[in-house]
């Protein structure tokens, strides 16, 4: 007589899975958090977490950033007033690149589900020097720059061109 298995699926196994599951259990997992304890440091239920992690979901940009928030992961930037934000060292070639035309890219590839995305921003670059706004910035970062070394210099980027593109596979 045969016993069915009683082996449960993998996570990487599961249909729907995506990068951003991954990358979540993983970081979740070697911080030694459970779902239902990354839930509470993100006001967010334990299901949602495991949702999250196993299936291809569009969370809100405010719940990425809670998240992200209690893993410790830093996001880079901020969307500022029409402009995007973001900090580096005073020395840096980006800090003297201030008053010249610069892009911004960010993107995305999931490997899993053959998908991606990417948004290029150009505009002219210029730092912050108002007191106030760089306080507001430091203030709304919810991370450090994961770049080594000082990294208090505010830049911005005001676009004058925002180009993107989606990536689907064709089946």
């Amino acid at each position: 007589m045969n016993t069915p298995s009683t082996h449960s699926q993998q996570p990487d196994a599961m249909t729907g899975r995506t990068d951003l599951g991954r990358r979540l259990a993983a970081r979740r997992e070697a911080l030694g958090l459970s779902r239902d304890e990354l839930g509470r440091r993100c006001g967010a239920d334990g299901t949602y977490i495991t949702y999250l992690e196993e299936h291809a979901a569009s969370p809100a940009i405010g719940t990425l950033v809670r998240v992200a928030d209690a893993l410790g992961l830093p996001v880079n930037y901020l969307v500022a007033g029409p402009g995007i934000a973001f900090r580096t060292s005073a020395e840096a070639v980006t800090a003297r690149a201030a008053g010249t035309e610069v892009a911004f890219e960010i993107d995305n590839i999931d490997d899993v589900t053959a998908t991606g995305w990417s948004v290029l921003a150009v505009g002219e670059l210029a730092a912050f020097t108002d007191p106030d706004e760089t306080h507001h910035l430091n203030t709304t970062a919810r991370s450090q720059p994961w770049a080594g070394g000082p990294r208090s210099h505010w830049m911005k980027l005001t676009p004058t061109r925002i180009t993107g593109r989606h990536v689907v596979h064709d089946s």
